[in-house]
């Protein structure tokens, strides 16, 4: 599979790109974003993607000087496709000096795109093939079985280049290591220790040399043949990752993940297995607690693309709101609770994390925040998906940010709470006639009702009620005195709903009712 990266500063084109190609099924998969040449420079050195789609015109580092740089730093150098939304022949002709013979106008389209993809696929075809003449790797036999040729024409010489006999059964296994909260050049390094050590435990286990199929940063692929192990059901693949395990140290086993393929007769059938791994991935959240996840397994579970219920998200914003720690707690575990017992599919569990995500973020800058939330945890989970975590890391990132925002959030009402209990004191000055309560006034300037409250008696020397009231009964003796206005129209007019309520409210302010009132005033009148 030929690693992709996409380099433009609009996130919408990056998207745009990720969803108009279907990917693997052209053999390329995408295992990087930048948003201009600097961070494409260090993403390049880290992943060697085999290919970098750029556009041209970026901020900072463009794209015709990240190819300057990439081609002269001496390293290995993928190839490039210049995606710009300028005919300029004078752009065309400085890519071609640095080699780059694929130039792609926006707005992109999907066939040029495909077809400038299968011009390159077969460029690197006609040079592995000269490179490779006389001595064909396994590697290379393994791409050509899973990615590059129709299951009705496998190589020929499939089982001698694997080492395995004709009609062996055997089946692909994917290991995946999910990611930890390490810098970006430890992780580097440990995932380089950890292929290493698994490569080695695996000869230990199967008693040869194992064949190790890189699939990216963080996975990668081997073969299992009856030969090696009696394999069956959940028992084979939950004994193999014992072994495998134990010769891992334990606080990197519990991010390892083993997905096994499906038994396939004869090693020239090997693309059934991997597609069956493949599927076996998705699984991942459903079968959390499992660290093998075996065709088997899977069958049992029913994978489910849902949402969560409404009422979910709003008790969520709710809990933000005010700061309600084990609230939150509470709804992030019963979120990770129902991923797995309603079987969501990954692309499920993405869409339900980030509309969380979203709704934090939104709070936050309705309450003023700037463009970019200053929370730690906001990167993280912004480019959670890039790299694998397992469901219970997800919910652990997720819940640190979800407690982050809040208090975050908590921190903004104090900063602005001097200047809004007098907003809050003006706003019923002039709304004191609609629906006005404690709760709505708290909601609205985002503050605690509790801390409103004790904020306003302590301002101002009254309860909160007792104010609002106080507005109103002296607006209806107003109405008494100067309008000839019914009793039920001032009350009305005044922000109460019954009749009845004012006159009893009134009565207890006034100590006489509205009626009362007005005759004392009329007979005031010479």
């Amino acid at each position: 599979m030929r690693k992709v990266m996409l380099v433009d500063d609009e996130i919408f084109v990056r998207k745009g790109l990720m969803e108009l190609i279907p990917w693997e099924e052209h053999g390329y998969r995408v295992v990087a974003e930048a948003e201009d040449g600097d961070e494409a420079v260090a993403l390049i050195k880290q992943l060697q993607p085999d290919l970098v789609l750029t556009d041209i015109r970026m901020p900072g580092m463009d794209g015709l000087t990240l190819i300057a740089t990439v081609k002269e730093s001496g390293g290995r150098s993928p190839e490039f496709i210049i995606l710009s939304g300028y005919n300029e022949f004078s752009y065309a002709q400085r890519a071609l000096r640095f080699g780059v013979q694929d130039f792609i106008l926006k707005p992109i389209d999907e066939d040029e795109l495909v077809g400038t993809l299968q011009r390159i696929n077969q460029r690197w075809a006609k040079l592995e093939k000269a490179e490779s003449a006389s001595h064909r790797t396994a590697e290379a036999v393994l791409n050509e079985l899973l990615f590059e040729q129709s299951p009705e024409q496998p190589p020929t010489d499939v089982a001698a280049v694997l080492g395995l006999r004709e009609q062996e059964p055997c089946c692909y296994c994917i290991v995946e290591r999910n990611s930890r909260e390490e810098s970006a050049e430890a992780e580097v390094q440990s995932i380089r220790k950890w292929k290493t050590s698994m490569g080695e435990a695996l000869m230990r286990t199967g008693g040869s040399a194992p064949i190790l199929h890189d699939l990216g940063p963080h996975t990668f692929g081997f073969l299992m043949a009856q030969s090696d192990f009696a394999f069956q059901g959940d028992m084979f693949g939950d004994r193999m990752a014992a072994q495998l395990l134990r010769t891992v140290a334990s606080d990197e086993a519990a991010a390892i993940r083993i997905y096994v393929g499906p038994r396939v007769m004869r090693p020239a059938d090997l693309k059934s297995s991997y597609d069956g791994a493949r599927e076996a991935m998705r699984y991942k959240f459903a079968l959390d607690d499992c660290q093998v996840i075996t065709p088997e397994r899977a069958a049992r579970i029913a994978l489910s693309f849902r949402d969560l219920e409404a009422e979910v998200y709003n008790a969520l914003q709710d809990g933000l709101e005010e700061n309600n720690i084990p609230a939150i707690s509470e709804l992030v575990a019963r979120m990770g609770s129902d991923f797995k017992r309603c079987a969501f599919t990954p692309d499920a569990v993405i869409a339900s994390v980030s509309k969380c995500v979203m709704r934090a973020l939104e709070v936050l800058r309705r309450m003023g925040e700037e463009q970019e939330p200053k929370v730690v945890s906001h990167s993280i989970m912004t480019q959670w998906n890039q790299a694998p975590k397992t469901l219970s890391m997800l919910m652990k990132d997720l819940l640190h940010f979800l407690l982050e925002s809040a208090g975050h959030m908590e921190q903004l009402r104090k900063n602005k709470t001097c200047g809004s209990i007098h907003r809050i004191r003006q706003y019923i000055e002039t709304h004191y006639q609609e629906e006005i309560t404690l709760k709505s006034m708290a909601k609205q300037f985002y503050i605690n009702p509790v801390y409103l409250g004790q904020l306003f008696k302590n301002t101002y020397g009254v309860y909160f009620n007792d104010f609002l009231l106080q507005l109103r009964i002296d607006e209806a003796k107003r109405l008494l005195r100067q309008t000839d206005r019914k009793i039920y129209e001032i009350a009305e007019l005044v922000g109460f709903n019954s009749s009845e309520y004012f006159i009893k409210q009134f009565e207890k302010v006034e100590g006489r009712s509205p009626t009362d009132y007005k005759q004392a005033m009329l007979a005031k009148t010479p």
